[in-house]
């Protein structure tokens, strides 16, 4: 009877520390880091998505307020220059000073001034225009070694003008040419004719710096005729 109890006892005992012992081996394993196998199959638990509830109280973000462009205060502006476009018919006028010098058959020299008043018209063609004009108050005075001379140049101009130049040529006559000598003299003068050519550049539309280059004829019915050649630099108002 003794022994069949100890046999009992002992079954029982090792029934219940057989689960222990197990339990014991799972924990060795996972501290010292045995496991499975190299290979073996393990299932892998992934994780779930973490998803965020949107805060439904929350505002609507509004858009950003639009900046007004504002002029750039050091930036350079658009100084290109735009051609002035010239158009239809306009009255035209060139009031001048011309100084420079006269030569007389290639030997006598003296200085000759110009003030000239020219009224007509403009024809706008673009770009350019072409403009005709006429002497209507000019007188033309010089001053030799040994006598002055005075005449009213009578004469017409047709030249074009652009924004920064301008050319033109003339032709005409000259009245009432007379040469006034020290010692009274029976000089008596006609009709003389001359030309001129002029060309230079144009400044804020209506300013004229022009170089000048001209022959004329000078006649007389009582002594030589002689012929006087001109050049000389003027300073002008016109336009359009």
């Amino acid at each position: 009877m003794n022994r069949f109890t100890t046999i009992a006892f002992a079954s029982a005992l090792g029934a219940f520390l057989w689960p222990l012992a197990l339990y014991a081996q799972d924990q060795a394993e996972e501290d010292h880091g045995w496991g499975p196998e190299p290979g073996a199959d393990t299932p892998v638990e992934e994780p779930e998505p973490l998803v965020v509830a949107a805060d439904e109280t929350a505002p609507a973000a509004k858009p950003a307020p639009k900046v007004a462009q504002q002029p750039c205060p050091v930036c350079p502006a658009n100084t290109e220059p735009t051609e002035k476009r010239r158009e239809g018919v306009d009255f035209a006028a060139s009031l001048y000073v011309l100084s420079g010098l006269a030569i007389e058959d290639y030997r006598d020299a003296g200085f000759l001034v110009r003030p000239s008043l020219d009224l007509g018209a403009s024809f706008g063609l673009g770009s350019v225009s072409l403009y005709l004009l006429g002497s209507t108050a000019a007188i033309e005075y010089a001053k030799f070694s040994d006598r002055h001379s005075s005449s009213f140049p009578v004469m017409a101009t047709l030249g074009v003008r652009a924004d920064g130049w301008t050319i033109a040529g003339s032709a005409g006559i000259s009245a009432a040419v007379d040469n006034d000598y020290e010692a009274p003299d029976d000089e008596v003068s006609l009709i003389s004719p001359r030309g001129e050519i002029k060309a230079g550049f144009r400044f804020e539309e209506f300013l004229e710096i022009l170089g000048h280059a001209g022959l004329e004829r000078r006649k007389f019915d009582n002594r030589e005729d002689v012929t006087r050649m001109i050049f000389g630099i003027s300073f002008a108002v016109a336009g359009p």
